[in-house]
């Protein structure tokens, strides 16, 4: 134990020593200029191994991360980078590349828009292909498919309307309630639609009497 901590002294002293000879060293500026080619040198021998590369770009962003919290070293390091490129722009073939670039970017800007105007189209143009077709339970009114949503009654039930209220709004009959975007819209306020059939916008079943008249007929005693 004892020689072991008559190493360890020793260690630390060598140490020292090595430590003060160095901080001489570096006071001569031809000895500090080639230690930093030596560093340079190893540093970009150690750089060639990718898994060294990686833990040191993690280091460099952590450290980045920490210090553009400081809103002085955040403000000092936007101005460096703007004098940095306002440098680069004096050269000619620095603000070649970079109107090449601008122009990529919006030609790759204006082609993406281009293209989703064109999946909007084609996806609009396949929802309108069928027609209004669907029937509203509340309104009776033709809609598109994307316009209404299916219920039952139950499904109401759990939202919490009445079932007097339910029965009232649900005037075509059928195993699904189907309500569109606009009767939807009050029915989920516990409110009774301005269209709703409900309301005497029903027409009346028609007699037997009046199902063999011709269109102009129809359109003579129709009221309205």
């Amino acid at each position: 134990m004892r020689e072991r901590r008559t190493d360890d002294e020793f260690r630390l002293l060598a140490n020292r020593r090595r430590a003060n000879s160095h901080k001489i060293g570096r006071q001569n500026s031809e000895f500090k200029t080639e230690e930093n080619k030596r560093r340079a040198e190893v540093h970009k021998i150690e750089r060639q191994n990718d898994e060294f590369k990686t833990q040191e770009n993690k280091r460099r962003a952590e450290a980045l991360k920490i210090e553009r919290q400081n809103d002085e070293f955040k403000t000092q390091e936007n101005e460096r980078r703007l004098k940095s490129l306002k440098i680069k722009r004096e050269e000619e073939e620095y603000k070649e590349e970079e109107r090449r670039r601008n122009a990529s970017r919006m030609r790759m800007s204006r082609d993406k828009y281009e293209n989703n105007f064109h999946l909007m189209k084609l996806n609009y143009e396949s929802k309108i292909k069928e027609g209004p077709t669907h029937i509203c339970s509340c309104c009776g009114g033709l809609w598109f498919e994307y316009s209404i949503k299916e219920f039952t009654v139950e499904m109401l039930r759990n939202k919490g309307l009445p079932k007097e209220f339910i029965d009232k709004i649900y005037y075509l009959k059928n195993t699904i309630i189907k309500l569109c975007v606009t009767c939807r819209k009050d029915i989920m306020l516990n409110k009774v639609p301005n269209l709703c059939l409900s309301n005497g916008l029903a027409f009346y079943e028609v007699p037997d009497c009046l199902k063999i008249l011709t269109e102009l007929e129809e359109r003579l005693i129709s009221p309205r």
